[in-house]
């Protein structure tokens, strides 16, 4: 389409800029089938073929007898998808009450998955203990929606943003697509003495963000440093009241949230490093359906120092 000043922004071009800036935004390069079997998982959910259930065991004789027979099903899962774990081990962690497992209940199969978690709530964090899914249901994406339903539970039902894990040489490559990482600015202080070392197993990290502006009440400077704040969920509000009318408004608002995130965190921090990934999809998102515009989302000169890497 022929870009024309004269003409403001047309509303279809720039609603499909944000659904492809918002499919994208957290996407791992190459990595398109993760993607495809997601989507196949929600849609399951949605037409009520599975279904997630976070259960643990309250040692009440009143319990739920559904919730019981889940019990013993995820525990049987974990004990036969992990089979390096002792089985009584598994048993004691499982039907343990200060455990819970969210599970995925499949219509006419039973339990096909779960993550079983510890919740450190003065610590601020949860850690996950097993995590698996049946031998005949792999491949299918439910890892990553079973994963994705934990980190919205723990962010926006428990105030939860930090997830530990041990995992193996074959978990490895799975936590790191669901955006784990072994370099992290957790203090030790805050979780050593709390969760089991596994001999073997890499300790990795992920930190939960809420889709939500940055809390000024838990970063008090933020305000000093950041003159005029904005975050993608003010973008898509303007585009929704209509406050967009052309390109140039909306990739200021864009540059500017960029710009604030470089000035406030350092190039060796994760936030620069991921801000600086989705600045990438932003300015290849840009020059693809306004590539007559003059003004663009540039990257910055410093590139991000922070290394995502896996220790051996």
């Amino acid at each position: 389409m022929k870009h024309n000043n004269q003409t403001l922004m047309r509303s279809d071009i720039l609603k499909k800029l944000f659904q492809k800036f918002d499919e994208e935004k957290f996407k791992k390069e190459n990595d398109y089938s993760t993607e495809i079997r997601k989507s196949i998982a929600e849609t399951e959910e949605e037409n009520g073929l599975i279904c997630l259930h976070i259960i643990n065991n309250d040692y009440s004789p009143l319990q739920n007898k559904n919730k019981i027979k889940w019990l013993f099903d995820v525990q049987r899962l974990f004990s036969i998808q992990l089979p390096k774990m002792p089985r009584e081990y598994v048993v004691r962690i499982v039907f343990d009450r200060s455990h819970k497992n969210l599970i995925i209940y499949k219509k006419d199969k039973g339990v096909i998955a779960g993550i079983c978690y510890r919740l450190f709530q003065e610590q601020g964090f949860a850690e996950i203990v097993f995590c698996a899914v049946t031998a005949d249901e792999q491949v299918k994406g439910y890892g990553t929606h079973m994963m994705n339903h934990l980190k919205d539970y723990m962010v926006g039902k428990l105030g939860i943003f930090h997830l530990l894990t041990y995992a193996d040489e074959f978990a490895i490559g799975y936590f790191i697509k669901q955006d784990f990482i072994t370099e992290f600015a957790l203090p030790s202080s805050r979780y050593k003495g709390y969760i089991k070392d596994y001999q073997g197993a890499t300790l990795m990290y992920c930190q939960l963000h809420p889709k939500e502006s940055v809390d000024v009440d838990s970063v008090p400077d933020y305000h000093n440093i950041i003159n005029f704040p904005i975050d993608l969920g003010i973008i898509s509000q303007k585009f929704k009241n209509g406050y967009y009318t052309c390109e140039r408004m909306l990739i200021a608002d864009l540059k500017r949230m960029f710009f604030n995130c470089y000035k406030f965190n350092s190039p060796d921090s994760p936030y620069y490093y991921h801000g600086y990934k989705l600045n990438e999809i932003c300015l290849k998102l840009c020059k693809t359906y306004f590539p007559h515009s003059k003004l663009q989302p540039t990257l910055p000169e410093n590139k991000p120092k922070f290394v995502v890497s896996v220790k051996k």
